[in-house]
């Protein structure tokens, strides 16, 4: 077998080098030569958490979205916010995703998929979900969440939720969830803001507050 030296053989490893790489880089960006967006398995599908006094909450994702809710008990006579409110100490926490066929009427969704979340168990006390939906390359202003519940609600155009079946088969509405400057969270589900996460950034961040009732729900999406 003829041996390679000098300049030839350098040739050659960097010829091994380039094919290496371009392995590695289709396999990082896929046949399209777009990276993968999908996230982790342990951000997707069902999943249940206990709920402590230290902790309650879950963080369902899409391959568009990031999702955190947390449950907090609003103290009596008080309005829930994204700033005051315990977590609860005893109940398990749920979430699911799936494709959507949750749609809200005059909306196109960015996200394809829902998540839903809630509280399985005999249902305790005021509890509120607190909801930070972090969706990429978005523009904030654009962006509304679509909420499918098993109550009715007053909607972004401030009439009754229309009624529909939710992903998972129950009978429930869905709507446009209104801004907490027009339905006070205390009335029901509302926006409480809709901001970039950080200076510079490309994503949108809703932050959303959803009473939390018995039973499977609620579902949503931006």
């Amino acid at each position: 077998m003829q041996r390679v030296n000098g300049p030839h053989k350098r040739i050659a490893s960097a010829l091994v080098l380039v094919v290496v790489a371009g392995v590695t880089a289709a396999a990082a960006f896929g046949a399209t030569g777009i990276r993968a967006t999908q996230p982790p398995p342990n951000l997707t599908g069902p999943a249940r958490f206990q709920c402590t006094a230290q902790n309650c909450a879950v963080n369902p994702a899409t391959g568009k979205s990031r999702v955190n809710v947390v449950p907090v008990v609003t103290p009596t006579g008080t309005t829930p916010s994204f700033f005051a409110g315990a977590t609860p100490a005893t109940g398990m926490l749920h979430r699911d995703s799936g494709q959507a066929n949750l749609n809200c009427k005059g909306y196109r969704p960015v996200d394809p998929e829902s998540v839903q979340f809630w509280i399985g168990g005999t249902f305790r006390g005021n509890v509120t979900y607190r909801v930070t939906d972090v969706v990429s390359n978005a523009n904030p202003t654009a962006l509304q969440f679509c909420l499918g519940a098993t109550f009715s609600f007053t909607t972004a155009s401030l009439q009754p939720a229309t009624a529909t079946t939710l992903p998972n088969g129950l009978p429930g509405f869905v709507g446009l969830v209104p801004s907490c400057n027009i339905v006070p969270p205390s009335k029901g589900p509302c926006m409480f803001s809709k901001t970039r996460p950080t200076p510079g950034s490309k994503n949108a961040m809703l932050k959303v507050l959803i009473p939390a009732v018995a039973g499977k729900d609620p579902w949503g999406r931006a």
